[in-house]
This record gives C-alpha cells, structure tokens and sequence, in this order.
C-alpha cells in the first residue's frame, strides 16, 4: 500500500519513459503486486482500478481521471447523500412536530381519552414526544439555524440542556418549553435545577448512522453500510459501470493453486488490511493484483482450498469488486467512493508510529491533523495503525484540544497545573467547546450552563494521570477534565501510560 504518486513514480524506473499522476489522484492510496508483467498491461490495470487513463505529451505518460468520470462520482455520492439522510429525516420530523406546541399542551392531549374515530389525530406525534428529552430534542432541531443544519449533517454534534422541576413526580416536564438562547453548536440555557436533563443528536454522514440522546456515533467496525449501488442508484450511469466493472474470469493456471499459512498481521491487534490479504495470495501463486488501498480493516477469509476460491471469499466477506481479466485480478474495496473521502495521507501516520510505544504528544498531533470525515474510521473502530488506536476512538476531542495548546501550556498541564479556559487561544476555546459537548465524553456532576458568565469564568482544563479499567484489567491512563471543578465537567480517560 502506497501512495498512488509514488507507485507511478516507481512503475516509471521499469517503463524505460517518464510515468506520473495528474496532481489531483496524489493521494489515493494502490496496492501494486506483479512479476514478470508487460509495463503496458500493469499501466491498464492501474488505470483501470480507478477509472483512469493514460495520456501521452510528448515522452511523458500522465495518469488522470476524465473530469466526465468525476462528475459522474460526485452525482452518485450526492444522491446517495440524499437516499442516506431520508431515514434519519424521517426520524427527526416526528420530534419536531410534536415540539410544535408547549411541552404542558403535550401532556395535557395525551391525558385525554382515544378517539378511534378522530382524523389526523396528533396524538401519535404527541406520544413520540411525551419524553422530556425527546420533546428536548425536537424543539432544538426547530430552533436550529440553516448554518446549524448544514453543520449538523455534516457530523456535528449538538446539544442542549433544561432542568426539571423540583417536583416532578406528577408531571415530568422541563421547567421551561425549550432552550432560550442559541450557540455555535447546538443550545444551551435555563437556569440550574435539582434535575439537569440533557439531549444530544449526532449523524454520522458516512455511516448515515443517527444517534439521538448521547447514543454511540456510528456502528463498530462497519465504516461503509452501503457497499454496492443498489435501488434507484443503481440505475445511475456511475453506478453501471461501477457493477459492469465488477466481473470475473477463472482461467488462470495460477489461480487454481492451493493456499497455504495465513497473511501478516502488521497493524494493531492482529489486523490487517486489503494489501496485506492480496499480497500473501500473490506471494503464493504469483497471480498479478492491483487494488485500491486504505487503512481499513479486512476480514481475513479462511476458507476456499485454492487461490481463486480465497479470492472470492475474501471479496464476499469485505463487500469488495473483484475484476478477472486474463488471470490478472483487481480489486476494489466496497463503497470506495465514500472510503476515498476521509483517507488520510500516509505522512500523517510516520511520527506515531515511529514507536511501539507513542506518547500523548504523538496522539494528540495526529489527532489534531486529521479531518473530521479522517477522524471517523477511528471513532468507529475501523481504522488501521501499527500502535494502539484506542485512544483515538475514547478520546478524539480531548486529544485535539490538547493539540492545539502550546509547548508552555502542555508543560504545565502535564504538571497537573489547571489551565483556564480564558487564557486559551480562540481555536484552543472552540475545541474546548467542542470537547464538552461531544458525546463520546463522561459527564459528571449536573450539566453546565455555559451561557451564564459566572460558569464561563470559572471553566478550566485540568489533566491527572490515574487508572482505568479496560478489557477486564485496570491499566494507566490519563484523565482529562473540562470544567468548572473536579466533580463537575465532561472527563475524558485517555489510555496511555
């Protein structure tokens, strides 16, 4: 698995001519594995796997992708955009309908006796919102902003904050209708309360996955729900030749040879990727592959006797394209046109794993790097590094906000010393913010009303190495707070010793 700028580079030593890509396709990632093979049949099959082509100026060969093939992708992910966020449109507009009038008004129609013969009773959007946090919720997403919204589709999360009154036991309401005043990123107001309630929605614009009231973003190891076009889009011209591409023909000598021992494991936790699997079966046989690459976790297939039949169950259980074509195999990961968006350059990954044992400066870099869409393959537990990545996906924000701070300030923050948030940086306060509101952080103590100044001025981050427990055994750890005191904030445990 290399960059797809340095395997033209290198393809180009062999050629005998001048081989390179068009600056644009830089960054995707191929895995190259051939012997003995003519340059001009690798050049197709490299072209091939990403829809590309060679054009010849002069004495130099330049591999780029046809403006008509990019625009015909970004159709597809557009409308797929479109098909993915329907269902979780679908859940959200129930809440804010029933949030259309004051929580009391709500509780007040439900009390009244069914009528099977009423028409287009509201009762069904009432229930939906009879819950404190639900009715919450549905008056934050109609009180966000069209800026919030497009924010909120594209993987921010948002929050808001109400308090119940002291005596809720005959009606559990907010002791106000909804949140009066709105932030960058979501809502937060009321004045505090014995009982704080708090709801947060997230979509995962990758997954499509839909968290409501603080449920995990995404689904574990699944990055890509949606691998192969399929209904409506599959009859868009992307989406044909993409099936069109994925075809097989077993008429290889090569292919019918055994398999025999099992492919490294090189990245964390006995996992590996696409290239690691392709290259243990070239090894073997010699079949030539060229395949897209990411640092994404595979399914190793442990069955099928021969090559080919290791090949296609590995394609079977990853979802991948697999095109045989005079016993040459390319591959393509399943949904490569969403995987293409949050890949990470190679440089990123060079200083982090320069050590088996990275340290919480080496984390906090990378995590300070990487995109939002980069950051998500990590969150999910999908994404590939040869060091532990679990604190990556436990605690992302905290690791960013502790990124963004200067030598001076880690120094003292590594010193237990706290740091208040008004002598932070701008951009060092929104990732502060931003930690406080992310989900995947633990909340202790009542939630915070950050609009009242008397709690903006007391925020501060405070850092204390501690243990944790994790897989059953209690091991080092770094705790991260972000609050107003130690029993009162959102504590992130960093697991680094």
């Amino acid at each position: 698995m290399v960059p797809l700028k340095q395997a033209v580079k290198d393809l180009s030593k062999d050629a005998g001519f001048t081989l390179e890509a068009a600056t644009v396709i830089w960054p995707l990632k191929v895995t190259i594995l051939v012997k003995d093979q003519p340059i001009g049949t690798v050049m197709d099959r490299v072209a091939g796997v990403f829809h590309g082509e060679w054009k010849r100026d002069g004495d130099l060969y330049r591999l780029s992708i046809p403006s008509e093939w990019r625009n015909s992708e970004s159709a597809f992910v557009e409308a797929e955009n479109k098909e993915r966020r329907r269902e979780a449109e679908e859940a959200i507009e129930p809440l804010m309908a029933g949030a259309a009038v004051p929580y009391q008004q709500v509780m007040d129609e439900l009390k009244k006796p069914v009528d099977p013969k009423a028409k287009n009773s509201k009762r069904p959007l009432y229930e939906k919102v009879s819950a404190p946090e639900n009715y919450l919720l549905g008056y934050m997403f109609r009180r966000m902003t069209q800026a919030q919204w497009q924010q909120f589709w594209g993987g921010r999360t948002m929050s808001t904050v109400d308090f119940l009154p002291a005596d809720d036991s005959a009606s559990k309401q907010p002791a106000t209708t909804a949140p009066t005043r709105t932030r960058r990123n979501g809502t937060t107001s009321g004045a505090a309360g014995p009982k704080a309630i708090r709801a947060t929605a997230s979509y995962d614009p990758l997954t499509g996955h839909l968290a409501l009231n603080e449920a995990n973003i995404g689904t574990a190891g699944r990055l890509i729900d949606r691998p192969y076009p399929s209904g409506e889009l599959a009859k868009l011209p992307f989406a044909k030749e993409v099936l069109e591409w994925n075809r097989g023909e077993e008429d290889s000598t090569e292919l019918g040879k055994p398999v025999n021992g099992s492919p490294k494991r090189p990245y964390f936790g006995g996992q590996a990727s696409a290239a690691d699997v392709l290259e243990w079966l070239h090894d073997q046989s010699g079949v030539p592959i060229v395949a897209d690459a990411f640092r994404t976790y595979v399914n190793v297939p442990n069955s099928g006797a021969t090559i080919s039949a290791r090949l296609n169950s590995f394609k079977q259980a990853n979802n991948g394209f697999m095109r045989i074509d005079k016993g040459f195999v390319s591959f393509r990961y399943g949904g490569f046109w969403r995987l293409k968006t949050m890949e990470a350059p190679e440089e990123y990954f060079a200083a982090i794993e320069k050590s088996a044992t990275p340290k919480l400066d080496d984390y906090a870099d990378l995590a300070l790097k990487l995109s939002d869409l980069q950051v998500l393959p990590f969150r999910v537990g999908a994404g590939l590094l040869k060091v532990d990545p679990e604190p990556l996906r436990t605690a992302l924000p905290a690791l960013r906000f502790y990124g963004s701070l200067s030598s001076g300030q880690r120094r003292t923050a590594s010193a237990g010393q706290p740091l208040q948030f008004g002598a932070l940086s701008v951009g060092s306060r929104e990732l502060f913010l931003y930690a406080m509101e992310d989900p995947s952080g633990q909340r202790a103590g009542r939630p915070l009303n950050l609009q009242d100044p008397s709690v903006a001025q007391s925020l501060g981050f405070l850092m204390t190495s501690t243990t944790a427990p994790r897989g059953g055994v209690v091991s080092a750890a770094i705790s991260m707070l972000f609050g107003t005191r130690p029993g009162e904030g959102v504590r992130y445990m960093v697991p680094i010793g």
